[in-house]
């Protein structure tokens, strides 16, 4: 079998949970059938020419502590790489779009990149859930207060609203009638009605607390 140079995109090495993290156990099976990974985070990015570019570093893994070990860093074209694996995390800010459209450049030709960078674009963490309404609860995609308060009605007064860039809980908030935060919850969430957001029906394996999802 040829060994293959791979490099992965993805958040700072030294914060992942080893023992959660698909990332990780990806890598580790790819190390351990003799491929050599390199470490790239989004801000390692850069195109020159029309050609992309990383700052990359070789990344030695192992189920210990410390559970890596990063080499010098190098740059060079993406293309010399054997595969480019997109694995960011979200949220899908500016940052992730644009980083998307650098990937996008590589000539598939020469270097398979996984996951597909158009694909990302398309598939937004939230708003692709919207295309299998019968497998997600009662949703509403809105900036509009009024339309929010009137489907938080429908739903028996309460609910949860997400914004539709963010990810691990961050920014969620339970929403019910009594509350009297809730205007206020809804004027932060959509910026004074610039900005959609998503509104579900409470699940019950959700715990609410005061203000957000326990």
């Amino acid at each position: 079998m040829r060994k293959l140079k791979i490099g992965v995109v993805m958040d700072p090495v030294e914060k992942i949970d080893i023992d959660k993290d698909t990332t990780f156990v990806l890598m580790l099976e790819a190390q351990h059938r003799g491929h050599e990974v390199y470490f790239m985070e989004v801000d390692d990015l850069f195109v020159r020419g029309g050609t992309p570019h990383g700052r990359y570093r070789r990344l030695e893994l192992k189920r210990a502590t410390p559970h890596y070990k990063l080499g010098g860093p190098v740059e060079g074209p993406l293309e010399d790489f054997d595969s480019v694996w997109m694995r960011k995390d979200p949220p899908f800010d500016m940052k992730f779009f644009f980083s998307t459209h650098v990937l996008s450049l590589i000539d598939r030709s020469k270097c398979f990149v996984m996951n597909d960078p158009d694909g990302l674009r398309e598939a937004n963490e939230k708003l692709y859930a919207l295309r299998f309404p019968e497998q997600i609860p009662q949703t509403l995609v809105s900036s509009d207060m009024r339309r929010l308060k009137e489907f938080m009605d429908e739903l028996g007064g309460e609910m949860i609203v997400k914004p539709l860039d963010g990810a691990g809980g961050s920014g969620v908030f339970y929403l019910n009638q009594q509350d009297r935060n809730t205007n206020s919850i809804l004027e932060a969430a959509t910026d004074n009605g610039r900005r959609l957001i998503m509104a579900q029906r409470l699940q019950q394996h959700l715990v609410p607390c005061q203000h957000g999802i326990a």
